[in-house]
């Protein structure tokens, strides 16, 4: 089973929006809660195979050093089937795309908070609180994505 990693505090409208992943565990046919983020974005980006990128932004106001929003989350997947819409929250699931590498998938650890950073710069303007971060994408985790690569998840998003 794999560590549990909640980062709707420091993901986009976590307080307002939720997403849910869930992994299916070795048994094949139950899931165990897996990645909790705020609000994500879910696009196909190779239509003629069918990937997928889930996506999920660092809070507003975090920025990289070239002042793009800087990602929280970024799992590649394919095979996405919709399951559901029920009570305003949708479900989907999908295979975790078996090819992972640095850029197309960064899952954080728990303790993952790149504000906290040394090398993060802080600038205030006004009344509005900049956070430059010293990296676009949590770092790749090759440990993580050898256990995780071709595993079918479930994906829950919702408002809270």
């Amino acid at each position: 089973m794999l560590e549990e990693v909640s980062l709707s505090k420091i993901s986009r409208n976590g307080d307002k929006f939720f997403t849910e992943i869930s992994i299916q565990n070795n048994n094949g046919y139950d899931y165990d809660p897996w990645i909790k983020v705020g609000v994500s974005d879910l696009i196909e980006y190779g239509p003629e195979n069918g990937s997928w990128r889930l996506s999920s932004y660092l809070a507003s106001g975090v920025v990289d050093r070239e002042m793009d929003s800087a990602k929280v989350l970024v799992l590649p997947l394919i095979g996405l089937k919709f399951n559901q819409v029920q009570y305003s929250r949708t479900i989907v699931s999908a295979w975790i795309h078996p090819r992972l590498y640095d850029g197309n998938f960064s899952v954080p650890s728990p303790d993952y908070d790149p504000v906290k950073h040394p090398d993060t710069e802080v600038v205030t303007k006004e009344d509005c609180k900049m956070y430059i971060v010293p990296f676009y994408l949590p770092p790749f985790n090759p440990k993580l994505a050898r256990l995780v690569a071709g595993k079918r998840v479930k994906i829950k998003f919702g408002s809270i």
